[in-house]
């Protein structure tokens, strides 16, 4: 399996597991579900990773440790995090993977 498919293929998982984290935080659910989510949404991430022309997999890590911040601020106890800010993070770095690391944009197919 080339490069190209796999790095397709976690792509797609991410962005099913990025629309599950926001429905998730709506949703108000339990913090257990909240880091599984996470937990799955940093493993495509990091798969995505690998599948990276070397460049752009440098450039990629930004994502990857933003995610992680987010990850640390779930990690706080209800009362002192703020999901507003923390969806909005999420949101934020979600478009900027999108704009710039969409497959099409990576190998041009």
């Amino acid at each position: 399996v080339s490069p190209q498919n796999l790095y397709k293929k976690h792509y797609g998982l991410w962005k099913v597991w990025e629309r599950e984290i926001l429905k998730s935080i709506d949703l108000n659910e339990s913090d257990k579900r909240l880091n599984y989510v996470l937990g799955q949404m940093l493993l495509h991430l990091v798969e995505m990773k690998r599948h990276l022309p070397e460049g752009k997999a440098m450039e990629f890590q930004l994502h990857i440790d933003g995610l992680q911040r987010i990850i640390k601020d779930i990690e706080k106890p209800r009362l002192m995090r703020n999901m507003n800010t923390i969806r909005r993070k999420l949101e934020s770095n979600a478009k900027k993977i999108r704009n710039n690391f969409k497959p099409r944009l990576i190998w041009g197919k």
